[in-house]
């Protein structure tokens, strides 16, 4: 049986952005990682620096160390595409050609990633199925050979993932992931050299158990991630609730400030608006005593100008007497006149003629 080490604090999908067996793992659209205690984001590591590049790791070390009595599968695991089985101890020998990459889409979930890889384990079962119902004896060393095989096709999709930049997180959890393969290929190893004949069917078995183990530390984990944004988020509007508590009771004072100053202003206006109708009022006094005395002057007058009136109508009555008069007077000195003139001129008639009569007498 194959222990479980496969201890680990799982990262949360939406911190994720991997590209694992030609499949991009990320959701919430955002594909980095921060950490929690100081929301910074971790920087970004070197291309092919993943865990099996290193051959200073532990991992490695062992590995390299194991390739020497597997024959190769060192090699694979770093991805080569290059598997070649020669076990002194195994009845098989056994050579894999260059695994071909299998194109993925580049957008798809962490869980649909695993259905994908539990169908192609599906679908190897049908077929150790039928060459079982036809009769036909496979060797658990052949069945752990295509696992191996399997196993080397994922690792060139996570050493392709290598090659390009990928966040913090994720990379952990490719490592993780690797040593969970190299921890099975321990397992694997250990059995061919204690000549233990596994059937495919089992190991298949014990693979699906860890993917299920897998899918539901990644259920936890989103799970957790959930109640993790849920409690953020249930912070983040008491907080919102808080700063805007915050802002009405501002609001409150300073309306209450306005309400105070309000009032001592309306009252000071009230009291300038009474001295007004007061001042107004002692105006309106004033213009209707002027308006009275005013009016005894208007008064006074009319009757002065109609005295006037009277006594000019008077005086001109009595011009025009005196001046009928006159003029009645002068007529009569003016035919006083012409009876003088007419008197004088009988006179000056007569004296001519009285001369005339001396002078001829």
């Amino acid at each position: 049986m194959i222990p479980d080490p496969y201890k680990r604090v799982m990262h949360s999908p939406s911190q994720l952005t991997v590209h694992l067996f030609g499949i991009r793992l990320e959701e919430g659209g955002r594909g980095e990682s921060r950490d929690p205690a100081t929301n910074q984001t971790p920087p970004k590591r070197e291309k092919n620096s993943g865990i099996l590049d290193n051959p200073q790791s532990p991992v490695n070390q062992n590995q390299i160390q194991k390739s020497h009595s597997t024959g190769g599968i060192g090699m694979a695991l770093r991805g080569e595409g290059r598997a070649t089985i020669n076990q002194t101890d195994s009845p098989v020998q056994r050579t894999e050609e260059p695994t071909s990459t299998v194109h993925v889409p580049s957008e798809m979930s962490a869980a649909k990633m695993i259905i994908e890889l539990k169908t192609e384990i599906n679908e190897l079962q049908t077929e150790i199925d039928k060459s079982n119902s036809e009769e036909v004896e496979m060797s658990g060393t052949q069945m752990i050979e295509e696992l191996k095989t399997k196993i080397n096709e994922l690792q060139t999709e996570i050493d392709k993932s290598n090659s390009e930049e990928v966040e913090m997180s994720g990379t952990q959890m490719i490592e993780e992931l690797k040593t969970k393969i190299n921890e099975l290929q321990t397992e694997i190893d250990k059995s061919n050299s204690e000549e233990v004949e596994m059937s495919g069917t089992q190991m298949i078995e014990e693979l699906k158990t860890e993917i299920n183990e897998l899918q539901t530390d990644i259920d936890k984990s989103n799970i957790e991630e959930v109640e993790m944004s849920a409690a953020q988020k249930i912070e983040e509007l008491e907080t919102e609730i808080n700063e805007l508590i915050t802002v009405i009771t501002k609001l409150n004072n300073e309306k209450n400030e306005m309400s105070d100053t309000q009032e001592t202003e309306t009252h000071e206006l009230n009291k300038e608006i009474i001295d007004l109708k007061k001042e107004i009022a002692n105006m309106n006094s004033e213009i209707v005593e002027m308006s009275e005395t005013q009016q005894e002057e208007t008064h006074k007058l009319k009757k002065e100008i109609i005295k006037l009136e009277s006594e000019k109508n008077k005086m001109i009555d009595t011009q025009e007497k005196e001046t009928h008069e006159l003029k009645k007077e002068i007529k009569e000195l003016k035919t006083e006149i012409d009876k003088l003139k007419t008197e004088k001129n009988e006179l000056t008639s007569e004296k001519r003629y009285g001369s005339k009569r001396k002078k001829m007498s």
